[in-house]
């Protein structure tokens, strides 16, 4: 779609230069792959974000534990960031207490910026 242009306005961001992941209020995905440390089906990982707002997880379903009966049932989280990262709850079936490797999004929002 071309610009309007006239010659005394010009837009003071040109469309080609924006993006949609700096617009308030749109919801981004943060891909993760964290080690995590199982006992009795369940574990706890503070997974690193770069989101000012963390509002769901979604698993991609990978574990580098994959046996018979071996599953990772699902992720959850609070949403609470402290100190760059996030807790995420691993509930897992018929895996030994050990570590795994998992993958998954971040779902959220960008930080608020602020200038001075």
């Amino acid at each position: 779609m071309a610009e309007t242009l006239s010659w005394n306005k010009f837009p003071f961001v040109p469309a080609a230069q924006s993006n949609d992941a700096d617009r308030p209020g749109t919801l981004l995905f943060e891909y993760f792959q964290v080690d995590v440390t199982i006992g009795t089906n369940t574990g706890d990982v503070e997974v690193p974000t770069t989101l000012g707002e963390v509002i769901g997880v979604v698993p991609l379903c990978f574990s580098s534990v994959f046996a018979s009966g071996d599953a990772v049932t699902n992720y959850t989280t609070d949403g609470v960031i402290t100190t760059g990262a996030v807790t995420v709850r691993v509930n897992s079936v018929s895996i030994a207490d050990g570590a795994l490797t998992i993958r998954g999004f971040l779902v959220g929002k960008k930080a608020e910026t602020v200038l001075s």
